[in-house]
């Protein structure tokens, strides 16, 4: 997905996987970082190579690669790397970090992706594709994508918390464990407050370049990550995003004053003319063949295509 994004000019932070069938996981590892630098140098850094003693300490996070709703992810799953001081930093000192990834393929039977980790502000973009009928368009409809309010993942943990290294992530406490100290440290706002107008349409660009680039149609939910220069990050789109009235997208919805049941019937529109539009563009293309078929005097051709019955 990620390698989707970056070709259609989409941000993503730079990543790798580590295998679950590895068979030298410190390897695995090591080839995993030396990615990601080679990675950032290339999207980044104007071509900069970027090596450990270069850069100096590295924070990543490790994402089970094939899960949802952040199983598996925990506040100890960021890590601050260190230059390896014996070999002139070379390389990172990994030990942490292949102690998580061997517990994570332990205990969830699938592979690793680690990522650089985007320190900074997270938001949540919900987008609404809105088909409309429009006897000006050549396809005869208009299609527009609606970018519901902002919402932003705040975070206030305890003195605790921060003194133990908190990091503002949505661990899977922080969804779905009540009770824990992550489910009521990490809350949203909507709208999102202090958004400027430039880092607005930075986030803008971002959300609705990942729903083009995977031919999203109806409505997804965007994260994304900013940094300190106010670049967005597209961690992921979630499509379909959960609709229960308390999640996300709901809620944006309800922000921007669209009843429920009026999405519901959007959708429901956006499918219907939909394929309408498929049937008339394949009926198109038949006539074009016919008619291409009658100008070449192909006569088989001709009657292939007469006798094909319209599409249903």
């Amino acid at each position: 997905m990620k390698a989707l994004f970056r070709a259609h000019g989409v941000r993503v932070p730079c990543g790798a996987v580590i295998s679950y069938e590895t068979e030298n996981l410190v390897d695995d590892t090591h080839a995993c970082l030396r990615q990601i630098l080679h990675d950032m140098s290339y999207f980044e850094d104007a071509g900069k190579n970027l090596t450990p003693g270069s850069l100096g300490p590295f924070t990543v996070i490790a994402k089970n690669a094939a899960s949802d709703a952040s199983e598996g992810i925990t506040q100890a799953n960021v890590i601050e790397l260190q230059p390896n001081t014996e070999d002139g930093g070379a390389t990172y000192q990994i030990e942490p970090l292949v102690s998580l990834v061997r517990n994570m393929q332990s205990n969830f039977h699938q592979n690793v992706l680690v990522e650089q980790y985007i320190a900074g502000r997270e938001f949540n973009l919900s987008v609404l594709e809105r088909w409309e009928e429009d006897p000006t368009a050549p396809s005869g409809a208009r299609r527009t994508m609606q970018l519901l309010p902002l919402a932003e993942m705040l975070a206030h943990p305890t003195p605790e918390a921060v003194a133990k290294g908190f990091r503002n992530i949505m661990t899977y406490e922080a969804k779905w464990i009540e009770g824990t100290h992550d489910y009521d440290a990490l809350g949203r706002q909507l709208p999102a407050e202090n958004v400027s107008p430039a880092l607005e349409a930075e986030l803008r660009r971002a959300a609705l370049g990942a729903f083009r680039a995977l031919g999203l149609v109806d409505y997804a939910r965007v994260d994304i990550r900013v940094d300190s220069h106010e670049r967005a990050y597209v961690l992921e789109a979630n499509y379909p995003p959960c609709l229960e009235l308390d999640t996300g997208f709901p809620c944006c919805l309800e922000e921007a004053h669209i009843p429920f049941p009026t999405f519901l019937s959007q959708v429901l529109y956006n499918a219907q003319l939909r394929a309408r539009l498929g049937r008339l563009r394949k009926q198109r293309v038949r006539n074009a063949v016919a008619q291409a078929a009658e100008v070449l005097g192909d006569r088989a051709v001709v009657q292939a295509a007469a006798a094909s019955p319209p599409p249903s």
